[in-house]
């Protein structure tokens, strides 16, 4: 699907969080307008913006932020979803977890052109998912 899509979707799914945390979730969006069509696997944005409020935000009392942002760069899309959580290692995501199905759908449709990467950076727990553009 469109990239516009799925921030739809996305920005749904965080209006009803937003509510649900009292105030304690802030988000917000840095895509170009430029790659509001670019096409992303549906629910993929979704899933990680789902892993950030889950295992970032909920267990912070204070709440935290959620950031999503997008660019292109040679010849892939780059998005990440960015929380002030703090953080996890790729490496010891339980099986069936959201995102290991993420990185099996991304393999099935893309194979090894795309990839999930997890880090810090600025005190920050980005997870970037990296897909061909299409």
């Amino acid at each position: 699907i469109s990239m516009r899509e799925e921030l739809t979707i996305v920005r749904s799914y965080l209006d009803i969080e937003t509510a649900r945390f009292c105030g304690r979730l802030r988000a917000s969006f840095d895509v170009p307008s430029v790659l509001e069509e670019a096409k992303v696997p549906p629910m993929g944005v979704q899933s990680l913006v789902e892993n950030a409020v889950k295992h970032g935000i909920a267990p912070q009392l204070g709440g935290g932020d959620i950031r999503v942002a997008a660019l292109a760069e040679n010849g892939n899309l780059r998005i990440q979803v960015s929380d002030s959580g703090s953080g996890f290692d790729l490496a010891v995501v339980p099986p069936g977890h959201g995102l290991e199905n993420l990185v099996e759908r991304l393999h099935a449709l893309f194979g090894d052109t795309a990839r999930l990467n997890a880090f810090r950076r600025d005190g920050r727990c980005v997870v970037e998912m990296v897909i061909p553009r299409v």
